[in-house]
């Protein structure tokens, strides 16, 4: 299936299902349609990776879909709900703060290692092998806490945009069951992934380094890192 066939099935089937930002959901996929062109693979080969159309669509359906009209909430109702809400939206915004602010912490630490920077008295000195290793592990750490603010701050504002919309619905009578769905970011979510594996990876791989270096399992001891 080519990119045009492929772009067109999707958009009427998330039209279909009631999907409320498709526009948004179409240049998701047009976008990555267009990186793997860059690398040289087909659009037939691009589809496939894809998957089926309708496996996406079922992404954003719900199980149980609410087409009849339900009884109209007063507007006391939704501002109660809503003060609930918020302090709940509120925390999440001050998690997502602190994950940036590790992101960047960890960052510097994977620079203040790799460059076998002497500093900071509170952080023993590493062997230049040891610190190479460690350093690419606070940086991963770094892509990994940076690529999960980035979703939960693309959840928070769609779910912000959607609460809106939801307001509109819900004092009309007219909520469904598609109104609120999180649209899927495949990019962010791969390199979360995999940046999550290369954490784990690389903290063993310095582990075995720090074993063999210093000959002892508790390598930190024979070190003085805590004395």
């Amino acid at each position: 299936m080519n990119k045009m066939t492929f772009i067109k099935q999707l958009s009427d089937g998330l039209k279909k299902i009631g999907v409320i930002d498709s526009e948004e959901v179409i240049k998701d996929y047009e976008a990555h349609f267009d990186n793997e062109l860059l690398k040289g693979k087909t659009e037939e080969e691009i589809s496939r990776e894809l998957g089926k159309i309708s496996d996406i669509l079922a992404d954003f359906q719900t199980d149980k879909p609410l087409n009849e009209p339900i009884k109209r909430l007063s507007l006391y109702s939704v501002i109660l709900s809503d003060i609930f809400v918020y302090i709940g939206m509120l925390s999440f915004y001050l998690v997502n703060l602190a994950t940036i602010i590790l992101s960047l912490a960890s960052l510097l630490l994977g620079f203040y290692f790799i460059f076998s920077m002497i500093l900071l008295d509170i952080i023993p000195v590493m062997n230049p092998l040891f610190g190479q290793f460690l350093g690419l592990m606070f940086i991963a750490i770094a892509v990994l806490f940076f690529g999960v603010s980035i979703l939960l701050f693309k959840f928070l504002n769609v779910l912000m945009k959607r609460l809106g919309q939801w307001h509109k619905k819900v004092l009309k009578g007219e909520i469904n069951g598609t109104v609120i769905i999180i649209n899927h970011y495949k990019f962010i979510k791969a390199i979360t992934l995999w940046s999550g594996l290369a954490v784990i990876i690389l903290l063993i791989v310095t582990y075995i380094i720090g074993v063999n270096l210093a000959g002892d399992p508790q390598f930190w001891h024979e070190w003085n890192w805590f004395e």
